[in-house]
């Protein structure tokens, strides 16, 4: 009965010894490195479309793919990120580990891509990838769900700097108007009013460079049928010389005979009217054909009286980067039309 009771002791005790041995190995494996992300945006100030400035707002989202493009392929490692405003933390449920990964390339994009395409990315089936905007941005969401962000680079260390990029331009009217006399408008007069970009391509298709080609750099410019965007009024300002409206839209070429550049404002003052800003044939170049430009900011100006509407005296119409917004220097401006 003695060997029986020390054998049975010493079993426990190997399988303890095992077990220990289990528990270690769990320890060395929860110890890997997490991979620990730190986000931004390219531009230091207006760094999202939001009208706060800030950089990012509570339960925002984005996808890292450890890849060089969004991918629906299961092999490939990815996670979700949500941003915690309180704290200040984007996290994750599903943590991504270093394992090594000096030199890969990594993808991030927001907002998330759906599996069906529903929030307009689609991830192209051995082509580009597509990402649509919204038609009507008069709403905050679909403003910003507009704003297409996408950082791409090459990992050196377990802190992944995610520095998205915007991928496509913001356009901005800004409203001026005489001061004096009859042809003179206010605020109030576009409390209701309705600003349109004219036939503007939607839909932007997404050129990722390959992984050998190691370029942060993508490529989104504007494909397809060209449809109405409604632009959103922005802020809350206080003068009409305040006012402006915005939209975003893909990169997109200017046609020489200004359709491109035609703006509408509906439903202005009491009466209501209608007042269309198309630009002269001999306002445009032949070699302005970029206006709408990938990253950067086009400004158009627009002086409204009673009785018609035109460019603004300066006569341009700028393309800025787009933190400066319409106070850009020529320094970091293209002016149309060119001397």
């Amino acid at each position: 009965m003695g060997r029986l009771m020390n054998k049975a002791i010493y079993i426990i005790y190997a399988s303890t010894l095992l077990l220990g041995a289990c528990n270690t190995d769990d320890v060395a494996l929860s110890g890997r490195e997490e991979i620990e992300v730190n986000v931004s945006v390219d531009t230091p100030t207006q760094t999202r479309v939001n009208e706060a400035g800030n950089a990012f707002e509570d339960k925002d989202e984005f996808i890292l793919y450890m890849n060089e493009r969004p991918s629906t392929d299961g092999g490939i490692t990815k996670a979700d990120y949500t941003y915690n405003a309180t704290a200040n933390k984007w996290n994750t449920s599903n943590p991504l580990y270093w394992d090594d990964r000096a030199g890969a390339i990594f993808c991030a994009v927001s907002p998330i891509p759906a599996a069906d395409g529903a929030d307009g990315y689609v991830i192209g089936a051995g082509g580009n990838d597509t990402y649509s905007v919204q038609q009507d941005q008069t709403d905050l969401v679909d403003y910003k769900k507009s704003d297409l962000l996408i950082a791409r680079s090459q990992a050196t260390g377990r802190l992944l700097d995610v520095k998205f990029k915007h991928a496509f331009c913001k356009v901005v009217v800004k409203i001026t108007s005489v001061t004096t006399g009859a042809g003179a408008f206010t605020l109030e007069d576009f409390k209701d009013a309705v600003v349109t970009l004219s036939q503007k391509q939607v839909k932007g298709e997404i050129e990722y460079p390959t992984e050998t080609e190691k370029a942060e750099t993508v490529i989104a410019t504007g494909t397809g049928d060209a449809k109405d965007i409604t632009m959103r009024k922005m802020g809350a300002p206080t003068t009409l010389d305040a006012l402006e409206y915005a939209a975003i839209i893909p990169q997109q070429d200017v046609t020489l005979d200004g359709s491109t550049l035609l703006v509408t404002l509906a439903n202005v003052g009491v009466a209501k009217n209608t007042y269309t800003y198309k630009p002269e044939l001999n306002d445009l170049k032949p070699n302005d054909t970029s206006a709408f430009t990938q990253g950067k900011q086009t400004t158009i100006t627009i002086k409204l009286t009673k009785t018609g509407v035109e460019l603004d005296a300066t006569g341009e119409i700028k393309i800025v980067p787009w933190a400066t917004g319409p106070t850009g220097t020529d320094d970091d401006a293209i002016v149309l039309p060119k001397n």
